[in-house]
C-alpha cells in the first residue's frame, strides 16, 4: 500500500485551495458573444486582424482572427466586464469602451485601427547586465550562491518585492538541501535578500520586461492568412509570481500546472473557465520546489518536490488523494526533474537535470534505477538530460543541454547510447515522440527544430519560419502525427506536418510569454496547452479546421 494523505486531510487540502484562489473561482454560464468587424484607418474591411477581447475583472484574454470583410466573434464568454481591440497589418485600435456582458448575452463591438502597433522594447545588451550587480553589502554572497547556477542576467532581470525575494532564495537554497548545507548563516541569508530586495525589487524597471502598453508588439506586422487565421486563444493571467513552470493535459481536458514557487498544483478547467489550486502536503523542508508536472493514462498527477523534500508526488483527482515516493540521494547535484514520462509498462521515468542521470521508477516496488549520462559521467557539472520521449520500441530518449547530443537508454540491456548533434549552441531543449516512434527536439539556441529516426540514429534539423525564436517545449497530435512546438522567444506555437514539410506559426495574445511548456489535448487534438512562467499564464490555442 502507497503510503497516501488521508481522505480528510486532502479533502481539506482541496477546500483550503479554493479558499486562497477565491478570485479565481466562477460559475459555468459561459454562453456570451462578442461580435464586429474590424476596418482599416481608410474604411476599408482588415480581414486576417488580431482581436482581444479581454475579461478585465477576470484577467481572462479570448483572442480570434478576423475574417472575411473584417468580421470577428468571440463566442462562450462568461459574463463580465470586457475590452476590445484590434491589431494588424502594423496598426492597431485603442480599447474599446467596456462593455458589460449578462449571462448569454450577445454584443457588438466594431474596431478601427487607427494608431500604429507598438515597437518591441530594445533589449538591454548582454554586456550591461553584470553592471546591474551595483557593489554593496550582500553581493558577493549573491554571486557566489546565486550565479553559480544562474547566469547575471537572469538575476539581474527578476523582479519581486521582499517576501518574494525571500520564497526564491530559500528555495534556491532549498535545493542543495538549505542555508546550512550552503555554508551559510542566517544573517548572511538576510544579507543577500536585502542586496535583491533593493536593487531588483518589484517596483524597480527589468531591462528585459515589456511594459503592458507594448504587449501586442510582438505580432507580424502582415495580415493572417490560410491556415494561421484558422484559430483562438484562450488565456488566463494568475497570480503573480505563481511561475507556471509545467502545464498537462488529463483525457477531459483538464490542463494542470505546476506553480513552481507557490508550490501549488494548478487546476484550469476549460468548460468553466475556473483555475483552482491544490497545495501539496506538508513536507519536512517548507520550501517546495515544484519543477516537471505531468498527467498519466489514468489521468493522475504526476509532480516532483525537488531539493531537501527529493519527493515524486502522485495526486489523483478522483480521490484527492497524494502518494509520496522518496527520491533517492543523486550522486551529484540536488533532486531537479525536467521532464516525466510514462511508459507502456507502468514504469515512470525522468530526467534528472542536475543529478546527471535519467531515473526510472516502478510504482508497484517503489524501486527506483538510475542510468547515468555518459556526457557528464566523472564531472562536477551534469550534462543536464532536459527532454525525453519514449520511442517506437519503448525505449527512453533524451537531449543534453549542456552538450550538443541526444541519448537513449535501451530498457531491456540498460545501455545509454550517444548522438551527435550538429548544432553551433548547446541549448537542445525539450522532446516528445510522433506516432511512428520518431523523437522531435527543440533546439533553443540554433533556433530549430530537430528530429531523430529511432532506427538508425540519424538527426534531421529544421527551420522554422521565425528565426532564432527559440523553439523549445514540444507536443506531438500523434492522431494526426502534426509537431507542435512552442517558440520561447518568438511568442508563437508552431505546428509542422512532416507529410507535407510545411510549417505555420500562430502567435499568442501577449509579448514575453515565456512559454516553457506546450501539450496536446489527447481529448481534442486540435487543442494545445500553453504555460508562461515569468508571464504567470495558462491557456490553449485551438485550431478551427
Amino acid at each position: 500500500m502507497f503510503p497516501r494523505v488521508s481522505q480528510k486531510v486532502a479533502s481539506l487540502l482541496v477546500v483550503l485551495a479554493v479558499a486562497v484562489s477565491p478570485c479565481l473561482v466562477w460559475s459555468a454560464g459561459n454562453n456570451g458573444t462578442i461580435t464586429g468587424a474590424v476596418k482599416k484607418a481608410s474604411g476599408e474591411p482588415a480581414a486576417g486582424a488580431f482581436v482581444k477581447v479581454t475579461n478585465t475583472e477576470r484577467k481572462l484574454v479570448f483572442m480570434v482572427i478576423s475574417q472575411d470583410q473584417g468580421k470577428f466573434r468571440a463566442a462562450n464568454l462568461p459574463p463580465g466586464k470586457y475590452q476590445v481591440q484590434g491589431i494588424g497589418g502594423g496598426m492597431q485600435s485603442d480599447l474599446s469602451p467596456t462593455t458589460e456582458l449578462a449571462e448569454g448575452q450577445q454584443a457588438t463591438v466594431n474596431l478601427t485601427l487607427n494608431g500604429p502597433q507598438p515597437e518591441m522594447p530594445k533589449p538591454l545588451p548582454a554586456s550591461e547586465y553584470p553592471k546591474r550587480m551595483t557593489e554593496g553589502k550582500g553581493k558577493d554572497l549573491v554571486m557566489a550562491q546565486c550565479a553559480t547556477c544562474h547566469d547575471v542576467n537572469r538575476i539581474v532581470a527578476a523582479r519581486y518585492n521582499r517576501e518574494g525575494w525571500e520564497d526564491t532564495v530559500g528555495a534556491m537554497l532549498g535545493f542543495i538541501g538549505g542555508p546550512a548545507a550552503a555554508g551559510l548563516k542566517e544573517e548572511q541569508v538576510k544579507e543577500m535578500v536585502d542586496y535583491l530586495a533593493e536593487r531588483f525589487g518589484e517596483n524597480v524597471p527589468s531591462p528585459n520586461e515589456v511594459p503592458e502598453s507594448a504587449w501586442n508588439s510582438h505580432f507580424p506586422k502582415t495580415w493572417m492568412q490560410g491556415a494561421a487565421a484558422k484559430y483562438v486563444v484562450v488565456e488566463q493571467d494568475l497570480p503573480k509570481g505563481s511561475d507556471s513552470h509545467d502545464v498537462s493535459v488529463d483525457s477531459k481536458g483538464i490542463g494542470w500546472v505546476s506553480e513552481r514557487r507557490f508550490g501549488m498544483i494548478g487546476r484550469f478547467d476549460p468548460q468553466t473557465l475556473t483555475y483552482t489550486k491544490i497545495p501539496l502536503p506538508p513536507a519536512a523542508y517548507k520550501k517546495f520546489t515544484l519543477n516537471a508536472l505531468a498527467v498519466d493514462p489514468q489521468d493522475r498527477v504526476w509532480a516532483v518536490d525537488g531539493g531537501p523534500n527529493k519527493r515524486l508526488l502522485q495526486y489523483d483527482p478522483k480521490t484527492r488523494e497524494f502518494n509520496s515516493f522518496t527520491v533517492p540521494d543523486p550522486p551529484l547535484g540536488t533532486t531537479v526533474f525536467n521532464t516525466i514520462r510514462f511508459a507502456q509498462d507502468g514504469s515512470v521515468w525522468a530526467t534528472e537535470i542536475t543529478a546527471n542521470q535519467i531515473l526510472r521508477l516502478d510504482p508497484a516496488t517503489r524501486k527506483f534505477t538510475a542510468y547515468q549520462v555518459p556526457a557528464g559521467a566523472g564531472k562536477k557539472a551534469s550534462a543536464f538530460p532536459y527532454g525525453m520521449g519514449i520511442d517506437g520500441n519503448q525505449n527512453i530518449w533524451f537531449v543534453e543541454n549542456r552538450f550538443p547530443k541526444v541519448g537513449k537508454v535501451d530498457v531491456l540491456t540498460g545501455t545509454v547510447t550517444e548522438f551527435d548533434v550538429p548544432v553551433k549552441k548547446n541549448d537542445l531543449r525539450r522532446m516528445d515522440a510522433d506516432a511512428e516512434g520518431n523523437l522531435w527536439f527543440g533546439v533553443c539556441g540554433d533556433g530549430k527544430l530537430g528530429k531523430v529516426d529511432f532506427r538508425t540514429g540519424q538527426i534531421t534539423l529544421l527551420d522554422p519560419p521565425t528565426p532564432n525564436a527559440c523553439p523549445y517545449s514540444i507536443s506531438v497530435d500523434r492522431k494526426h502525427n502534426l509537431i507542435w512546438f512552442g517558440e520561447l522567444d518568438g511568442d508563437r506555437i508552431g505546428r509542422f506536418d512532416p507529410r507535407t514539410t510545411t510549417f505555420v506559426e500562430f502567435p499568442l495574445p501577449r509579448a514575453k510569454s515565456d512559454v516553457r511548456r506546450i501539450e496536446v489535448d489527447r481529448s481534442r487534438p486540435n487543442r494545445v496547452y500553453f504555460s508562461g512562467a515569468a508571464a504567470a499564464l495558462v491557456g490553449y490555442i485551438e485550431v478551427l479546421e
